[in-house]
Formats: C-alpha cells, sequence, structure tokens
C-alpha cells in the first residue's frame, strides 16, 4: 500500500486548492447549503435512508448546476453520476462519508462500498496499490481523459453537532470490501450549521429526525357557477 502521507488543505490553504481545480469556495458552499436543505426537508415519515439519498443525489446535481457557468458538465460514465471540467481533466462526483468527514486529522472512509469504476479512479489518480483480489484492475468502458484526477465530495450529517461537515477529496485506495479508505489530498470545508438553513423554520419541520411538518393554512374561495 501507498505510505505517501495525504496532504491536508484547511483554512486559507484550501481556497488556494480549490483554486488548482479551477473551483471557489463560494461555489461549493452553495451546493452544500443547498444540498443540506434537501437533507432537511425529510423528515420521519420518509424512509429511513431518504436524508442520506437527498444529500447525496442532490450534491450532484447542484455541483452540475453551480459549475455549469464555468463551463463544467455532467455525465454517467459506468453507471457513476461525474461532473467534468471544461477539458475533462478533472471529474467531480459525490459520496456520504463517515464520522471522520471534514475533520483534518480524521481518517475519512466512504459509508457505502464502491464499484469498478471507483478501483479505475483510484488507479488513475495514480497513487493506487492493488492487492491481489483486485489485480488486474476491472476494466471500465471509457471516453476520459488520460491522466484524469477523480475527487468525491464527501459529505456528513453530524446530527449531534446538528452541522454538516464536507470535504473535497482525491481517492486512491480502497478496501477489501470495497470502501475508499485512502486519500491523496483532502480539502477541508467549514462546517455548515443545521440552523443556518432558512428554509426549515420556514417549513416548519425539524429536519431528517423530525415529524412535526405542519402544512400551510390555505383559504379556498369557491364560486358558485349558474
Amino acid at each position: 500500500m501507498n505510505s505517501t502521507a495525504t496532504e491536508v488543505f484547511e483554512g486559507d490553504d484550501s481556497q488556494e486548492a480549490l483554486t488548482r481545480l479551477g473551483l471557489s469556495r463560494e461555489i461549493i458552499n452553495n451546493v452544500l447549503m443547498k444540498a443540506l436543505d434537501a437533507a432537511l426537508s425529510c423528515n420521519d415519515n420518509d424512509p429511513i435512508t431518504m436524508a442520506g439519498m437527498m444529500l447525496w443525489g442532490k450534491g450532484v446535481r447542484f455541483f452540475a448546476e453551480e459549475t455549469r457557468p464555468i463551463r463544467w458538465k455532467r455525465i454517467n460514465e459506468d453507471n457513476q453520476a461525474l461532473i467534468l471540467n471544461e477539458d475533462g481533466s478533472i471529474a467531480v462526483t459525490a459520496a456520504s462519508g463517515d464520522e471522520d468527514t471534514g475533520i483534518a486529522n480524521g481518517s475519512p472512509c466512504t459509508n457505502s462500498q464502491k464499484g469498478k469504476t471507483t478501483i479505475a479512479a483510484c488507479r488513475d489518480n495514480r497513487q493506487f496499490s492493488f492487492a491481489d483480489w483486485l489485480d488486474p484492475a476491472p476494466a471500465v468502458d471509457s471516453t476520459k481523459v488520460p491522466g484524469r484526477s477523480t475527487w468525491f465530495l464527501l459529505m456528513h450529517r453530524d446530527k449531534k453537532a446538528n452541522v454538516l461537515r464536507a470535504e473535497l477529496s482525491l481517492p486512491v485506495n480502497m478496501d477489501k470490501d470495497g470502501y475508499v479508505v485512502r486519500w491523496e489530498k483532502r480539502i477541508i470545508f467549514a462546517p455548515i450549521s443545521f440552523d443556518s438553513i432558512p428554509t426549515i423554520s420556514a417549513r416548519g419541520d425539524s429536519g431528517p429526525d423530525g415529524g412535526n411538518a405542519q402544512s400551510p393554512e390555505v383559504t379556498v374561495q369557491i364560486t358558485r357557477l349558474g
């Protein structure tokens, strides 16, 4: 396994690292705020996994929408949702991470198992060291640019602290169960409080663990015909 230390960027260094990718903290913050808002719209009447699915799925959508003005584009590659920069040299996807996500001295891993597309991405990120069970790497049909780097926007809802923690990180290794466990670079973002989402109080619900959503009172005027 590659023993190179993970490079971590936080604070002012995170903006510099994002600039190298053609991104900004404003773009990332907009993505995270919108994705969190979508997740917090869920309550106890939703399936238990819905909030996590909303965070991941809307994370992909809003990343695509926020980067469209700078000519990034959304594609599906072997059933993986990706957003590519203009020249195709950088790809980003979203994923939910464990409790170490967004903590500079943590060692985060993905919350779900990944398949051959992520295995290939780790390999192409040029730091992947294959264990016997992964050698040779499975073939993936792709028209990707040689040397393309694939980044994960990792997100974790810390329900005890009432914050969303996130990072944009470059995966380089997976364990035998298919979880990404090693990252070459990690760009850490400031936590976002659930309370900072303005639509929560307007909706009248209490987020993904609440069941207090109420519909607004509506007055309907009926006019008799004839």
